[in-house]
């Protein structure tokens, strides 16, 4: 059992609309929303909705025990005396002050959500919306998911400029259409909530040192080491809140790179791993995030299949820097690369 879980109490109270969190897997991010449900009813009379992508992700299994792992913890003592009851719409609540079933929280599921949001009558009394598991692990996303997340938030908030919506996601990663749309540019030295488009949107990297470390003594650790699972499993390819390090020393030149923030080189070796190097070199062609005219064959992230690799590698955990100066030399390249 680990002293201390992710609590999106300091990301919310930041004020802004749009809230994102990015951490490792079993932090605590669906017990908490689960948790804030249940302390927003008691305090406020106020009604959650739990959103997911898919159908298939919202089953008997869920709505039937949805607050069973906080009842059963200390910290849900409280709430053993209220009745719940659920559906495929949400959880209904029965507290000792009111003889009344109530709701406390909707489900929604993303992809059905302009035939549903009809079956949320009091859409005034919900102040939260928790989309939870939003990086999927094999990448696919709803067509224009982020305009019809918009649609459904501007549906529910009904101009009342106060709905909050958290977005969580268990690996933390820049590449995502939710980036992309609002081109936020994640900045990863730190781990910290960072603001954007005049403080509406939040964006929080989390992670726990003690679940770190514990994790990577565990027998699943050892199982999927240098797996394609291992990034997941680890976190995400952003380890340790900051970048993977190594050097190119033994690798061989492959090209050389540019962007408006520094230069360097780019090496490989046998084993499909990449290096971002200060090294500069003047020799082969150089690849670029925009055209810069180096008088040298050049070519920018969006020719031929540079994007794809690049973003590949990246996400296979086989892409590493020699520092956090050349990884910010670099990160243009990396930003249009996950635009494609």
């Amino acid at each position: 059992m680990f002293r201390t879980y992710f609590s999106a109490r300091y990301i919310l109270e930041k004020g802004a609309l749009l809230n994102i969190v990015l951490s490792d897997r079993s932090d605590g991010k669906t017990f908490d929303c689960k948790m804030r449900a249940l302390e927003d009813y008691r305090d406020h009379k106020m009604i959650h909705i739990y959103l997911r992508r898919y159908k298939s992700e919202i089953t008997p299994i869920t709505y039937q025990n949805f607050f069973n792992d906080v009842l059963s913890k200390e910290c849900g003592k409280e709430f053993r005396q209220w009745k719940f009851r659920g559906n495929k719409y949400g959880v209904e609540v029965k507290t000792s002050e009111n003889d009344e079933w109530n709701y406390i929280v909707y489900f929604v599921v993303l992809s059905m959500s302009g035939k549903l949001k009809s079956s949320i009558p009091n859409e005034t009394k919900v102040c939260c919306i928790d989309y939870d598991e939003f990086i999927p692990l094999d990448n696919r996303y709803l067509k224009d998911e982020i305009n019809i997340l918009l649609e459904f938030y501007k549906t529910i908030d009904r101009d009342r400029d106060s709905l909050q919506l958290i977005i969580l996601g268990n690996k933390l990663t820049p590449f995502n259409p939710l980036f992309d749309y609002f081109d936020i540019k994640l900045r990863i030295e730190k781990d910290k909530i960072r603001m954007y488009k005049d403080d509406t949107i939040a964006v929080q990297i989390y992670s726990n040192k003690e679940h770190r470390e514990e994790r990577s003594e565990s027998k699943l650790s050892k199982l999927v080491k240098d797996t394609d699972y291992d990034s997941y499993n680890q976190g995400g390819i952003l380890y340790d809140l900051g970048i993977v390090e190594g050097n190119h020393v033994g690798m061989d030149y492959w090209c050389s790179f540019k962007t408006s923030k520094g230069e360097g080189s780019i090496w490989y070796n046998t084993k499909g791993k990449f290096n971002i190097s200060s090294n500069i070199r003047k020799d082969g062609f150089v690849l670029t995030d925009k055209i810069y005219n180096t008088g040298r064959e050049e070519y920018t992230i969006k020719y031929g299949h540079f994007a794809s690799t690049i973003k590949q590698l990246y996400r296979s955990n086989n892409l590493t820097f020699e520092s956090d100066k050349t990884y910010y030399a670099f990160e243009d390249i990396l930003t249009k690369s996950s635009a494609m």
